[in-house]
């Protein structure tokens, strides 16, 4: 700037409140250009220009005012939307999905070996009258001709899975495609209902309460019980593909078979119809 010509500062914006500038306002702005043009430092933000009538502009930034507790309640709201949205997607999954888990189970223990009727039917369950089943079977541990077909059983499934072994390599791997879901009628899962209503008045009626064993007849007085008035309230048919596939000797080995299912939400839980004699077998 040329020396002896007088400086003017012209305050473009007004501030951010849309009051103006004051007067000492100004001569604090005037103060400080004065110090950065004495100034060598260099600095990324220009912040005046020196244009031909020699004026200087000196720009004052609009701030915000910023509301702390507006943007709380604002991220509050959004992390309460995504909450919200997550459990409605897992919600609607698993209202369409959760009939599929017995066939997922099933397929599970086509994979296995060395286990027992137990444990398969605990599994095959879905927690139908669970923790009562359990406390009648392991009353039942006391009595050799149930432990006999107990050790019986987990011999039985680890020869099929040799066999499986043997047939399709020791990496054998079974897999269960649901290709098509058909909604059984009311009408049938009033049946179902019926004959479901038959085997526990048989489980209730059976050698077991006649053993004479008061603990014995107590805990399956109180499963069936339980199950009295138990329904069946939705259920399917699956139509399926099932898989084998593996690798011997010989080299890769695979088959496939259609295969059907029909599951049925009995009480709140969805089993597989076809394993319901399994769940509920507690003698032999």
């Amino acid at each position: 700037m040329a020396e002896g010509k007088k400086r003017v500062i012209i305050l473009d914006e007004k501030k951010a409140d849309g009051s103006r500038v004051s007067p000492d306002e100004a001569k604090e702005l005037q103060r400080e250009l004065d110090s950065y043009v004495s100034s060598d430092d260099d600095d990324d933000e220009e912040l005046f220009t020196e244009e031909p009538a020699q004026r200087v502009h000196i720009k004052v930034r609009r701030h915000k005012k910023k509301n702390p507790g507006l943007r709380r309640r604002m991220l509050f709201l959004a992390v309460s939307l995504l909450i919200l949205c997550t459990v409605i997607a897992a919600a609607v999954s698993g209202v369409s999905n959760n009939y599929r888990k017995p066939v997922y189970v099933y397929e599970e223990y086509l994979n296995k070996g060395g286990y027992s009727s137990e444990e398969a039917a605990e599994a095959y369950g879905n927690g139908l009258a669970g923790r009562k089943l359990k406390k009648l079977r392991k009353l039942l541990h006391s009595y050799d001709s149930y432990m006999d077909a107990f050790y019986a059983s987990i011999d039985e499934s680890r020869a099929l899975y040799d066999e499986n072994r043997i047939k399709y390599g020791d990496d054998f791997k079974y897999s269960i495609k649901i290709n098509e879901a058909e909604p059984i009628s009311s009408a049938q899962c009033n049946a179902y209902t019926s004959d479901f209503t038959g085997i526990i008045e048989d489980i209730g009626g059976s050698g077991l309460a006649r053993m004479g064993n008061a603990e014995l007849n107590a805990a399956l007085a109180d499963l069936t019980a339980s199950l009295d008035g138990a329904r069946v309230t939705r259920g399917y048919r699956l139509y399926c593909t099932m898989s084998v596939s593996g690798s011997t000797t010989d080299g890769p080995v695979s088959e496939i078979t259609s295969c059907e299912f029909t599951v049925v939400k009995l009480k709140g839980r969805w089993i597989m119809w076809d394993s319901i004699y399994d769940i509920f077998k507690l003698s032999y």
